[in-house]
């Protein structure tokens, strides 16, 4: 995944690379993070192109709102945007297929979310 690549005008979400290893990814759908045809989609081209790169080891999720990491799926009152996503690479609908592949792809991938639980965060290091 190229900086060019990540610099790329995305919709529901913020994309940086921060070295050539590491991807921060931040979720950014104003006002509640609603899952759409369009998050999907976008995610299901990000999740390519995390695949397609050998260089990259880390990837980390985050959220813009402090309250929501991803929300509800939201049809958009239009059921047919979502049904023309059709089937990923794997023969699965558009967004269980983002994350099937997501969950095989070969990086570590981090979700980072804020007040899931009032505990001590434990630090995960990953080597880049």
């Amino acid at each position: 995944m190229s900086t060019t690549e990540t610099k790329r005008s995305w919709t529901h979400c913020r994309v940086e690379r921060r070295n050539p290893r590491y991807c921060h990814v931040t979720f950014d759908h104003p006002p509640i993070n609603t899952i759409t045809a369009t998050t999907v989609a976008e995610l299901g081209d990000l999740v390519g192109l995390i695949e397609q790169d050998p260089d990259l080891r880390v990837v980390v999720f985050d959220s813009a709102n402090r309250d929501f990491y991803l929300a509800h799926y939201d049809l958009e009152n239009d059921p047919s945007r979502t049904e023309a996503l059709g089937v990923g690479p794997t023969g699965l609908s558009a967004w269980i297929d983002v994350l099937v592949r997501l969950a095989r792809a070969p990086v570590v991938s981090i979700a980072s979310i804020r007040g899931a639980r009032p505990r001590r965060r434990k630090r995960v290091r990953a080597r880049l």
